[in-house]
């Protein structure tokens, strides 16, 4: 009798084990977690409006990634959407997998942003920038004489006046200065500062004492453009 209750409980036990070893080896196996992905991005800034801004960046993976490509979005100061201006390919390097690319045609300062999606070892990753777009600046002097000179200067593109992010409202966006002793200097004077509209401009007048004149335009910047300056001209008061 005891050999028969033996034998019965090494059967059960044996069948036991059994069940549980086919259920592991048929139970799905839990994918290992992605890893969070490190990335970094840089940006040639700024450049003048209308010109180009070369990126470029990496994720910190040390693997190849063959296949693999980072997306470029581009948001002028003033839009609402990002828009895709380049896919480019991941190369490995020693510090990790990099990409470059060119930005064309900025005009404002813009936030510049770059996307992984990710795969099955590593997380989707992006990192952004934003990218200061100097303006261009303009100096004339379509009047100059002793009793009155009369200096004009205008900004590209367009500063709204009456935009939410336009940062300098109460004072002149544009000023004039002087050369003196190797050092610019604010040129003062009576006159008048405005917007046409589209563009900003300054135009004052002197009574100006005789002598050479260097004189050159300052746009101090907003939050559409970085601050600039124009060439600087001169002009002989006898």
């Amino acid at each position: 009798m005891k050999c028969t209750h033996r034998s019965t409980l090494i059967l059960a036990l044996v069948t036991v084990v059994a069940l549980a070893a086919a259920a592991a080896i048929l139970m799905p196996q839990r994918a290992a977690a992605a890893e969070p992905t490190g990335m970094w991005l840089g940006a040639s800034s700024p450049t003048k409006t209308g010109g180009d801004i070369s990126v470029s960046g990496g994720l910190k993976i040390t693997t190849a990634l063959p296949g693999a490509s980072v997306a470029i979005y581009k948001r002028e100061v003033g839009e609402t959407t990002d828009i895709l201006v380049a896919e480019v390919p991941l190369s490995l390097a020693f510090w990790g997998n990099t990409f470059h690319a060119t930005v064309p045609d900025v005009t404002r300062t813009c936030v510049l942003t770059a996307t992984w999606a990710g795969n099955a070892d590593y997380l989707p990753a992006s990192y952004w920038l934003v990218a200061p777009v100097r303006a261009k600046v303009t100096i004339a002097a379509p009047r100059v004489s002793a009793a009155m000179t009369r200096l004009v200067s205008r900004v590209t593109p367009a500063q709204p006046m009456d935009a939410p992010a336009f940062v300098a409202i109460d004072v002149p966006i544009m000023v004039f200065q002087r050369r003196i002793d190797g050092h610019w200097r604010r040129f003062f004077g009576a006159g008048v500062w405005g917007t046409d509209g589209e563009n900003w401009y300054s135009a004052k007048y002197f009574h100006l004492r005789p002598g050479t004149y260097v004189v050159r335009a300052r746009f101090v910047g907003s939050n559409y453009n970085a601050a600039a300056v124009s060439r600087a001209i001169r002009f002989t008061i006898e």
